[in-house]
Formats: C-alpha cells, sequence, structure tokens
C-alpha cells in the first residue's frame, strides 16, 4: 500500500529543491500535482524517474511518434479510432502495431514522453501535489530496472537488486 509522505502547495516551497531533494533521498513513490483541475505525476524509483504522465496533448506518445516522423497523420486517426474502441488499451502497444514500430523506436519515443512529462511538472508554479511511497519488490540477482515503464509495467536487465512496484 502506498502512504501520503508529503502535501501542499508548490507557492509554499521551490520546486527545483523540492524534486531535487526527492532524487537525494531516494525517494521511491509517486509524486502527483493537480493544477487548473488537471493531474500530472512523477514515478520515482531510488530517486530516479521510472515514469511520468501529463494530461496535454504534446506530450502523449501519438503527438511525439507523428512529430518525429515515426507514424502518420491516418495512423495516428487509426490510433485515436483504436482508443475510442478499447479506452483500457495500452497506447503503446497499438502505436507500436499500427505504426509498425520496432522496440527500440518505441522505447526511445517512451523516454522522449517521459522527460517531457516530467518537465512539464516545473511549469505548474502554484499546483497543489501530494507524495506517496510505494512499495518495493525483490528483483532477481543480476537485474537492474530500466528507467522505462513500457505499458504499465516495469522493465529489467543489469544489476541493482531492488525496484518499485509498478
Amino acid at each position: 500500500m502506498s502512504s501520503v509522505v508529503a502535501s501542499g502547495n508548490l507557492l509554499q516551497r521551490p520546486y527545483a529543491q523540492f524534486f531535487w531533494a526527492l532524487a537525494r533521498q531516494q525517494f521511491s513513490g509517486r509524486l502527483v500535482l493537480t493544477a487548473k483541475g488537471r493531474e500530472y505525476s512523477v514515478r520515482f524509483n531510488r530517486g530516479q524517474i521510472l515514469d511520468a504522465s501529463s494530461p496535454e496533448l504534446s506530450d502523449s506518445l501519438a503527438k511525439l511518434a507523428a512529430k518525429s516522423g515515426l507514424a502518420s497523420s491516418s495512423q495516428i486517426s487509426q490510433l485515436l479510432m483504436a482508443k475510442k474502441r478499447h479506452p483500457d488499451a495500452d497506447d503503446s502497444e497499438l502505436l507500436m502495431n499500427i505504426a509498425k514500430l520496432s522496440a527500440v523506436q518505441l522505447a526511445k519515443l517512451e523516454i522522449h514522453r517521459i522527460a517531457l512529462a516530467a518537465a512539464r511538472t516545473f511549469a505548474l508554479p502554484d499546483a497543489q501535489f501530494v507524495c506517496y511511497s510505494l512499495p518495493r519488490l525483490i528483483v532477481p540477482e543480476g537485474a537492474s530496472q530500466v528507467a522505462v515503464s513500457l505499458g504499465g509495467s516495469v522493465a529489467w536487465s543489469g544489476e541493482d537488486q531492488e525496484g518499485m512496484v509498478a
């Protein structure tokens, strides 16, 4: 279960220092910001950004794929129609199948999306925030976390011993 470890308004504290403190203290959890009725979030694992979300269209996978030339406007239309038919469908999977993207192309788009969504939180000077700690799980020996969450699940490879529950 998650528990609230901090909450308040960003007007009360310098956000960059607060964000840095989460990283420096190796925070594992979710920072949720609400501004003008819209929710933004950044998930951390041991101080590193694992995932981020933003309601802004410009931060969506579809927009990034179109902007980078990896998906045509007709493929984006197909994606939007598929999302209407299946609202719970994973955007990454749909985009990968419709635009015929490789796993590497999709991973690069996801990294870009996460970076944009996390950076977007710095443009919310009067947002309300809540930090939730999240439990950790033991990762198989010899595995390390890749700081990208594809389809809501955590991807692993390499050396670290702990990861965050996705």
